[in-house]
């Protein structure tokens, strides 16, 4: 999986399909954490507007580093809106 993180939305793409599986808009994100326990592990909660309320979604990345990095561009692009 790809996972995509632009100023406005983040994306999960699989490369297989060459499809998006998951889009979110960084407006309906309203926290992203890295796991304590489990740096590899990251998520983030936003805003459903199907049911109108909260989803938390879950990754494990290969390894801390990626998790890191991720969690490094979702925290700047959330700072400067």
């Amino acid at each position: 999986m790809l996972l995509q993180i632009s100023r406005n939305d983040v994306k999960l793409i699989s490369p297989d399909r060459k499809s998006v599986l998951l889009s979110k808009l960084f407006r309906d994100i309203s926290h992203c954490s890295q796991g304590a326990q489990n740096p590899a592990n990251f998520g983030f909660i936003c805003r459903d507007a199907v049911n109108d309320n909260n989803v938390c979604y879950v990754f494990k990345c290969q390894n801390t580093s990626v998790a890191d990095e991720i969690m490094t561009g979702m925290i700047n692009v959330l700072l400067t809106k």
